[in-house]
């Protein structure tokens, strides 16, 4: 279900044009309708999935009928901030029906050029949350032209079962796991140091200590692990 949440679309910047003299609430209504009978129809053990467009409001009406939602263009130039997003994805963990799914759909904004920082931040946002998964692709206007992307954070993260929930702290969000740290700094460079060496999967280094620059993120695992 595409784009639940989004009425300026409506309006006919996105639907080719076309205008349709609806109110704010004639369109949530025609889509809370739309999405009951959807409910009523799919099988039972089969989920409702949304694109929510930029974030997921509060008070919306929808989540009664959905397992998920992804944020499109999250991080990007229309969509939401990290702490929008995060404060969206928790509004849908809490409030939509079980099994819970959220996906970050972070993209290039229909340039083909990653921003790597980007990139990592909303990796890292993935993993401070529960049932929350990463996305990642061309643009919301054309998600294609990237079957050669491939990402070693895809195939070399084993960070095993989270120790809790994620943290505010030295300027950032933390979050620890049985074999290593997903950290985003959002104020200035933080410096993370452990007891242990870890590995930087950006950078592949390993040591006990490491910068993360202000608006980028980093995992670490720890040494030795496979």
């Amino acid at each position: 279900v595409d784009m639940v949440d989004a009425y300026p679309f409506c309006e006919g910047a996105w639907s080719e044009g076309v205008t349709a003299p609806l109110s704010a609430d004639g369109w949530v209504a025609a889509q809370d309708e739309l999405l009951g009978i959807i409910r009523g129809r799919v099988p039972e053990g089969k989920w409702v999935f949304a694109n929510a467009g930029h974030d997921f409001p509060v008070g919306s009406p929808f989540p009664k009928h959905l397992n998920g939602y992804l944020l499109e263009n999250f991080l990007g130039s229309w969509g939401a901030s990290l702490e929008e997003g995060l404060a969206s994805a928790q509004r849908a963990l809490e409030t939509t029906q079980s099994p819970h799914i959220v996906v970050f759909a972070v993209d290039t904004d229909d340039t083909g050029t990653i921003d790597w920082k980007r990139f990592r931040v909303g990796l890292a946002a993935s993993l401070l949350l529960d049932n929350t998964f990463f996305a990642f692709d061309y643009g919301s206007r054309d998600h294609g032209a990237v079957t050669q992307w491939w990402f070693p954070e895809y195939y070399m993260l084993d960070l095993g079962q989270p120790l809790g929930p994620y943290v505010i702290e030295e300027a950032g969000y933390r979050r620890d796991f049985e074999r290593g740290v997903a950290f985003i700094a959002t104020d200035r460079d933080v410096v993370l140091t452990f007891d242990i060496p870890h590995v930087d999967i950006t950078s592949g280094d390993t040591n006990k200590e490491f910068t993360v620059p202000e608006n980028d993120a980093r995992i670490f695992v720890m040494a030795g692990q496979p």
